[in-house]
Formats: C-alpha cells, sequence, structure tokens
C-alpha cells in the first residue's frame, strides 16, 4: 500500500473575533491543510501554519515547497510495513533542505506533511496518535490567551476566564496601554491566576527591562520573546537582570536554536509549538533538549489552528511530563466553523480528555475543508 495522491488545502476560516499581537493582527486562520491517500483509500490529514515573522514561510511558498520538494520525495512510500518508530521513519523520509534565502526553516511546510503521513500510517495499522505517545499525565489544562487590545476587551475576557474556571492566562503586550490591562486582569481574576506576558519581540532589552520591572508587580510568571530574534545576546542580558523568568519563542524555531539559547542561558523557558518547530519529531528533540538543561517547557500554538494541530498537541500534552503551561484546542472559541465532525475543545477549568482515535485523533469533514479553501492543488 503507498501513498498515490495528495491534496493541499490553504484554508480561510473566519476567526470569532480579531486577534492581534505586537507583529500582527488576523481575522481568519491561513492554515495549510495536506490530504493524503493511500492506494488503499486511507486518507491522512496534516496542517500547518505559515508565519512569516516567526519562521519566514509564507503560506505561497510554504505551499509551493510542499508541492515542490516534500510531497515529490513522499510519493510512492509505503505506508503499510510496520516500524519501528514511525515519527524517527518519517523524518528519513521525508527532506530537509537547506532554507532559501528569507526562510529560517520550511517548518510549517514540514509539518503538514509529516502530520498528514502520520494520520494515514496510523490509521491503516488501525493504531492512535497515542500508541506513538504513551499517555503519561492523568489530566490537562489549557491556558487563554488575551490579545493587544483596548483595556476594556481585556476586562471582558478576563471576566469569562474567571467564570470559566481558567488558571493560567497569558497578555499579548508591546502597546501603550498595557500596564493597565495587566492590572485590570489581575484585578479581575485575583491572586490564584498565574499570568504571563508575551511580547512577541516589542521591545528593545533598555525598554523590555524597564517594562518588566513595572509589569512585575503584578506578581507575573514569565515574559515571552521580550526582544525580536536574533538578539539573543541581549536576551541573555534580560534574563540575568529580570525580576521574573525569560521564555524564548521567535528565538526558538530549529534544533540548533534550542543549542544556541541553552549555550548563551538566554532564557529559563522555551515555547515550542509544534508547526513552529517543524513537526513532532523536531518538536519532542527540542523538548528532550530543554529537559536535559533545565528549562521549563511550553507547548504552545499557533493563533488559528484547526482541530488537526489542536489533536497533536493533545496527545502530546498527555505525553510529555512537567509541561509548564498548555496552549491550543481553541476550536470554535476562537474560529468560526471547525472542520471536525467532534469538537475537542478544553472544558470548563481547562480541563480536556484524552483521544483514542486511530490516527490523530479527530474526524475530518472534508467538506467544511473545501468550502473554506482559498486554493486547492492536487498532486498525483
Amino acid at each position: 500500500m503507498k501513498i498515490i495522491k495528495a491534496y493541499i488545502y490553504s484554508m480561510n476560516i473566519p476567526l470569532r473575533h480579531p486577534f492581534g499581537h505586537s507583529s500582527f493582527r488576523r481575522s481568519y486562520s491561513d492554515s495549510i491543510i495536506v490530504k493524503v491517500v493511500s492506494s488503499d483509500g486511507i486518507a491522512g490529514f496534516g496542517e500547518g501554519v505559515a508565519r512569516p515573522y516567526v519562521t519566514g514561510e509564507t503560506t505561497a511558498a510554504a505551499v509551493e515547497h510542499i508541492r515542490r520538494v516534500l510531497l515529490p520525495a513522499v510519493m510512492k512510500i509505503r505506508i503499510d510495513t510496520p516500524v519501528h518508530d514511525v515519527l524517527e521513519y518519517l523524518n528519513t523520509v521525508i527532506p530537509s533542505p537547506a532554507a532559501d534565502e528569507g526562510v529560517i526553516a520550511w517548518n510549517a511546510a514540514r509539518t503538514a506533511v509529516e502530520t498528514a503521513l502520520l494520520d494515514c500510517y496510523l490509521k491503516t495499522h488501525g493504531q492512535s496518535l497515542s500508541a506513538v505517545l504513551p499517555r503519561r499525565n492523568d489530566a490537562v489544562h489549557y491556558s487563554l490567551v488575551i490579545g493587544s487590545g483596548a483595556v476594556t476587551a481585556a476586562e471582558r475576557t478576563a471576566w469569562l476566564c474567571r467564570l470559566a474556571g481558567i488558571t493560567d492566562i497569558k497578555i499579548k503586550v508591546g502597546g501603550a496601554n498595557d500596564l493597565k490591562r495587566i492590572a485590570t486582569v489581575r484585578k479581575v481574576v485575583g491572586g490564584g491566576v498565574s499570568i504571563r506576558l508575551d511580547a512577541n519581540g516589542a521591545f528593545d532589552r533598555d525598554r523590555a527591562l524597564a517594562f518588566i520591572d513595572a509589569a512585575s508587580r503584578y506578581d507575573i510568571a514569565c515574559i515571552e520573546q521580550p526582544q525580536p530574534r536574533g538578539a539573543e545576546h541581549e536576551l541573555a542580558d534580560i534574563m540575568r537582570r529580570s525580576p521574573v523568568p525569560v521564555m524564548a519563542d521567535e528565538s526558538l524555531v530549529t534544533i540548533d536554536d534550542a543549542r544556541r539559547l541553552i549555550e548563551r542561558q538566554a532564557c529559563g523557558l522555551f515555547n515550542v509549538r509544534v508547526s513552529k518547530c517543524g513537526g513532532i519529531y523536531n518538536a519532542l528533540q527540542i523538548i528532550a533538549h530543554a529537559e536535559k538543561n533545565g528549562i521549563d517547557v511550553q507547548l504552545g500554538c499557533m493563533v488559528g489552528e484547526t482541530s488537526i494541530l489542536s489533536a497533536v498537541g493533545r496527545h502530546m500534552a498527555f505525553h510529555i511530563d512537567g509541561i509548564r503551561f498548555l496552549e491550543g484546542s481553541y476550536g470554535t472559541f476562537l474560529l468560526q466553523h471547525d472542520i471536525a465532525t467532534k469538537s475537542i475543545r478544553f472544558g470548563w477549568g481547562g480541563a480536556a480528555r484524552p483521544l483514542s482515535s486511530p490516527g490523530l485523533g479527530c474526524d475530518i469533514r472534508e467538506q467544511s475543508i473545501r468550502r473554506y479553501s482559498r486554493d486547492i492543488l492536487q498532486v498525483v
């Protein structure tokens, strides 16, 4: 049984409300979904989310890389032969060419193909991803993110968090009214809720240190990516001088990035996002480096992920020991429409159930994918 054809969908699912931070503001999900089909008719679905300000990939460029480089290399591979380590196997068959000019890594493209092949392989063998990523945690709890914007909007979301029993909150910062927004959220949720900040590289070193010092009075758990990627030496200086821990996000795209951040002692936490970091295999490698070197891990997500990447994140959340913070599984809390037949959103308090059905664990409604695709390519 071989992979005989594939489809690439460029998605455009409206968000319920625009979501913004210091780097971008968006009103729709622009995920790339890859469908691979075996000669036995079994379909596997994967997803990647291209962000030019994170990996350097635009959606159009990532789609072209999938069409021109990745899919031709994996078409015709056998999907019915059992392998000892399917993630290792897929890592060897999916090419990893050097990034083109302006691209840090083709990680969103690679993630879409890796997860599609994995879904197809697991369905072929009647296995769940939980067989590859065995469950180690009894419970997981997701956090909620408050985007940039007006203080009144932050206050409304904070009240929703309080009513929903959410105990971990992240606030996007980098604007003029940040401290007032933080103070308002803290007042609403009280002292028993963890608040962390995410600057998405909005500050230089001096502004970052001044801001962190002012914000720390509100009992802040950590600050994520206060400086842009490429300023890791200054990030290390902020880490040494900051009253709160520093988390790396945009500075952490590749395994080499992880090694460099560890060597420079530039952060105390990693934000590992599956699509940003190049798929499940690469994300697990980065997490292993973090665990070995005493770095805490946030398992994050990309804004606008569909149920496909949410399902992957769910399996990883139940599998990985000691996750400090968890993001994702927003589903129709954020998207106007879901592409899965059954929602895998988190529930009250951010709690979520494990997934056990064959493949990645979400049943896809393909007509919804087609409905919200702005472009569809077939590769044979």
